[in-house]
């Protein structure tokens, strides 16, 4: 077996896995449960990322794509090596949640924010990587206010799930017959840049034409810079 370029332990809901960086430039994640070969293109997609410590997935992501010949790396990737390639100190992020890189091209991931909070969250992380963007290749602003959605779906235990959107804020929540329930809090950022099957993942598979339909009314509310 070929020796990989580099490998990395790395833990993410409580499950430690090997990133090793091949020879091809694929990217092979081998825990207890799974041994899978992905490319770099695919792991920088990843929502959620791969490490727990975002502190040191930047530092992962930094020392693997050194290695990745430029016209190995898609455009996805592409993006993120400048993005890093002009980024000062990045080993003193502290946000657990996501990298700033997540942040500048998808937001906060977090609700309930006013458009100038928005706006100054993206004027902050751009001020850091000017040299190579523009602040209008950060994550999109909306007229919040005027998106509104709501939607019901019958379930499987005698009553219904619920999508809706007010106030820049997602609900998504159930109930049974019994009217036990409960439900979550989502960002209009993450429903508009989510990939579809991680949406149809988080609503259970009952809402499959929601994020379309969102994402239609939330482009009617783009603000135009």
């Amino acid at each position: 077996m070929t020796a990989p370029l580099k490998s990395w332990e790395v833990k993410k809901f409580r499950q430690v896995t090997v990133l090793a960086l091949q020879p091809d430039f694929s990217v092979q994640l081998t825990n207890q449960y799974s041994d899978r070969n992905i490319s770099v293109e695919e792991l920088m997609k990843e929502w959620f990322g791969f490490e727990e410590n975002k502190s040191k997935e930047i530092t992962i992501i930094i020392e693997l794509l050194s290695l990745v010949p430029l016209e190995r790396m898609g455009k996805h990737t592409v993006r993120i090596a400048k993005f890093y390639a002009s980024y000062p100190d990045p080993q003193n992020w502290t946000d657990n949640e996501l990298r700033p890189d997540q942040l500048f091209f998808y937001g906060p991931r977090k609700h309930s924010l006013s458009l100038n909070e928005r706006k100054k969250i993206r004027a902050e992380i751009h001020s850091k990587v000017a040299q190579n963007f523009q602040l209008t290749d950060g994550f999109l602003l909306f007229n919040y206010d005027e998106i509104q959605y709501s939607k019901e779906v019958r379930n499987d235990s005698d009553g219904e799930d619920y999508f809706k959107i007010k106030n820049g804020k997602v609900t998504y929540g159930g109930y049974d017959g019994a009217n036990n329930g409960g439900s979550q809090d989502w960002d209009l950022e993450s429903v508009y840049y989510w990939h579809e099957e991680s949406f149809n993942l988080f609503t259970n598979h009952r809402f499959k034409r929601t994020q379309k339909e969102v994402k239609e009314i939330m482009d009617k509310h783009i603000i135009k810079e």
